[in-house]
C-alpha cells in the first residue's frame, strides 16, 4: 500500500508540472507555487507512510493547500486562465499571497508540532489486529428515530424526486422552500442528519448481529434516507465525501487501526484523482472529462487562489475587519429579517466589491481570517489551529480511549475539514453545528453498560436453550 500510495502521488505531481510546462507563460512565480504543493504532497506521503504516524486533519490540511494553493494556482499562473466565477483577479499580489500561503503553513506546523512535543509522552496506539473499543454502549432507540424522522421529513417537503435531478435543480427546490440562503444551508445539514445515528451505532460496542432488530432497521433506514439526502447527482461534493467517507473511516476503524491506516490512504489518492470528476454528477450539463487537466484546474471549483487575491485586495483598499466577519460565525441561524447589520457572508463581501455577477464562491479560512485580523493575527490563529488539529489527531495515536462524541465528531470532522477550509466559515459551519448537536444528543442519551451487557446475556442465554 505505501508503495502505491508514493507512485500515486507522485505521478500526480508529474501530471501537473506537465501542465505548468505546456503553458504560455511559465514563470518562477508559477514554479513557486508547484513548490509549494510537493512540498505538502511530500509532508502526506511521508506522515501516511511512516509507522505511527496517522495524523488524518493535518494530513487534509497538506492536501488542501497542495491542491488550493499550489498545483491549481501553478496551472492558472502558467496558462493564464482563472476560473470563471472570479474573472481577472488583481495578479499585483501573487508575490504577497506565496509568502501568505508559506507562513500559513509555518504558523500552523508550529502550533501542531509544539502541541505534539508536549503529548509526546502519551503511549502510541499498537498497530495489531484490534483496537480498543470506543464507545461503551448504544445510544436509545427513540433518540435515533428522531433524528431518521427528521431527515425523512426534510425530503418529504423538499420532495424526493429532486435529489435525483441535479445540483441545480435541488438548489431551485430549496430556494422556493426556504427562500433565504442560510436557512438553505440549514436544510441540506438536516439530510446528514441520519449520519449520527450510523457513526454512533458502527462505533458502539455492538456488532450488527448483537443489536435487536429495531436497532437493525435503524441502521438500514439511515443508509437509505443518507442515500436519498445526500447522493453525488444534487448533493455538494464534499458533503458527499463527508457522510460516506466518514461511515467507511469509522467501519475500518472499528476493525483495526491498520485497516483504518489503509482506507485512509486510499480515500487520499481518490481525493487527488477523483475530486474534480465528481463535479460531472452535479451538473444538467454533464460531460466526462479528465480530473487532471488544465480544464479542471482552472474551473471554479479551484477559485481559492483568486480569492485570496481579492482579499488582499480588499484589505489594502479597505482595511482590516477587526473581527467584524466572524463574529456572526455563532449566530448564522439568525435571519437578516431580524438582524438587519449582520454582517456579509464572505464570500458575498468580496463578489460585491469585485463587482462579480456570482456570489457562490468558496473563500478559504486564511482569506476570511486575513481579511478580519491581517497577516500577523491570522498567523497566530492558526498556531491556535494547529493546536487544535494536533489535539483531534491524538485520538487515533493515542492509548487513551477518547469518550464516545469525541470519535464520532472527528470522524465526521476529517473529510469535512477540507469544506472548513476552502470556506466559506457561514456556509460551512452549519452542517458541523447539525452533526454536533446529534452527537451531544446521542452522548447524552445512551444505554449504560449494564443495560447493554444485561441485554446482550438475555440474548445469549435465550440462543443457548
Amino acid at each position: 500500500m505505501n508503495i502505491f500510495l508514493t507512485f500515486a502521488l507522485s505521478a500526480y505531481q508529474v501530471l501537473v508540472l506537465n501542465l505548468i510546462l505546456q503553458g504560455d507563460t511559465v514563470s518562477l512565480l508559477s514554479l513557486a507555487y508547484f513548490g509549494i504543493g510537493s512540498m505538502c504532497t511530500f509532508m502526506n506521503i511521508f506522515l501516511l507512510t511512516s509507522r505511527n504516524n496517522l495524523r488524518p486533519l493535518l494530513v487534509m490540511f497538506f492536501f488542501f493547500i497542495s491542491q488550493y494553493f499550489g498545483f491549481s494556482p501553478a496551472v492558472q499562473i502558467s496558462s493564464g486562465l482563472y476560473p470563471g466565477t472570479t474573472p481577472d483577479p488583481p495578479r499585483e499580489y501573487e508575490k504577497s499571497a506565496i509568502v501568505f500561503i508559506c507562513a500559513v503553513v509555518l504558523f500552523l506546523s508550529i502550533g501542531y508540532f509544539f502541541a505534539r512535543k508536549r503529548g509526546s509522552k502519551q503511549k502510541l496506539l499498537p498497530y495489531g489486529p484490534k483496537i480498543q473499543e470506543i464507545s461503551t454502549g448504544i445510544p436509545k432507540f427513540e433518540v435515533l428515530v428522531a433524528l431518521i424522522a427528521i431527515n425523512i421529513f426534510y425530503i418529504t417537503f423538499v420532495g424526493a424526486e429532486y435529489f435525483f435531478t441535479s445540483f441545480y435543480e435541488l438548489g431551485l427546490a430549496l430556494e422556493s422552500k426556504f427562500k433565504t440562503r442560510i436557512f438553505i444551508a440549514i436544510a441540506r445539514s438536516l439530510g446528514t442528519l441520519p449520519l449520527a445515528t450510523c457513526l454512533a451505532l458502527i462505533l458502539s460496542r455492538a456488532s450488527m448481529k448483537d443489536l435487536s432488530k429495531p436497532y437493525r432497521a435503524c441502521v438500514y433506514i439511515s443508509f437509505i434516507t443518507l442515500f436519498v439526502s445526500c447522493n453525488p447527482v444534487s448533493s455538494f461534493r464534499v458533503m458527499v465525501g463527508m457522510v460516506w467517507g466518514s461511515l467507511i473511516l469509522a467501519k475500518a476503524l472499528k476493525i483495526s487501526q491498520n485497516r483504518f491506516s489503509s482506507v485512509f490512504k486510499l480515500y487520499i489518492i481518490a481525493m487527488f484523482y477523483l475530486f474534480p470528476l465528481a463535479d460531472y454528477f452535479r451538473n444538467r450539463k454533464r460531460e466526462l472529462e479528465n480530473p487532471i487537466s488544465i480544464q479542471s484546474l482552472t474551473s471554479g471549483d479551484f477559485d481559492s487562489y483568486a480569492q485570496l487575491l481579492n482579499s488582499f485586495a480588499f484589505i489594502s483598499e479597505k482595511g482590516i475587519g477587526w473581527g467584524s466577519q466572524i463574529v456572526s460565525l455563532p449566530l448564522f441561524w439568525v435571519p437578516r429579517s431580524f438582524w438587519p447589520e449582520k454582517p456579509l457572508d464572505s464570500a458575498v463581501l468580496i463578489s460585491d466589491f469585485r463587482g462579480y455577477t456570482f456570489d457562490n464562491l468558496s473563500m478559504p479560512v486564511m482569506a476570511e481570517l486575513l481579511l478580519d485580523f491581517g497577516f500577523i493575527g491570522t498567523g497566530m490563529i492558526f498556531i491556535l489551529v494547529g493546536k487544535y488539529l494536533f489535539k483531534l489527531d491524538a485520538y487515533f495515536v493515542s492509548s487513551d480511549v477518547a469518550p464516545p462524541k469525541v470519535p464520532i465528531f472527528t470522524l465526521f470532522l476529517i473529510p469535512y475539514s477540507l469544506m472548513l477550509f476552502r470556506g466559506s466559515l457561514l456556509q460551512a459551519v452549519s452542517p458541523i453545528a447539525v452533526v454536533f448537536l446529534a452527537t451531544r444528543v446521542l452522548n447524552f442519551r445512551i444505554l449504560s453498560v449494564d443495560v447493554f451487557d444485561k441485554t446482550l446475556q438475555n440474548r445469549k442465554r435465550k440462543e443457548s436453550q
